[in-house]
């Protein structure tokens, strides 16, 4: 190695970063202490969720009952008077199928 190297400083703050890493870093034999208890202990059914899914779901049902459309009662029907014949109507935009005659075509357009 050369001391007059330019990658030198840079190993040495590695080597001190690897260090204070090492120092902060939790020991391999007390994690794996940790996770054998872990394992050792019987496994808690968590009871809150099936619970709170139950709850959502009958709170769900009970607003899906409360507004669901009630059956439409028939409507009474109109007096004969009253229907008009499909041949008898006229659309109200028929005014535009007509053709431009010249006194219409003097005004001015829009």
């Amino acid at each position: 190695m050369n001391p007059h190297d330019p990658d030198n400083p840079i190993q040495h703050l590695f080597s001190e970063q690897r260090a204070a890493d090492q120092q902060r870093a939790p020991s391999f034999q007390r994690t794996w202490q940790a996770a054998m208890t872990r394992a050792e202990q019987p496994a808690r059914m968590p009871w809150l969720l099936p619970i709170a899914a139950g709850a959502c779901a009958a709170l769900i049902a009970a607003a899906g009952v409360f507004w669901w459309p009630h059956a439409e009662k028939p409507q009474p029907m109109l007096p004969s008077t009253a229907v008009a014949f499909l041949s008898e109507w006229t659309a109200p935009t028929d005014f535009l199928l007509e053709p431009l005659t010249s006194s219409m075509s003097s005004g001015t357009q829009p």
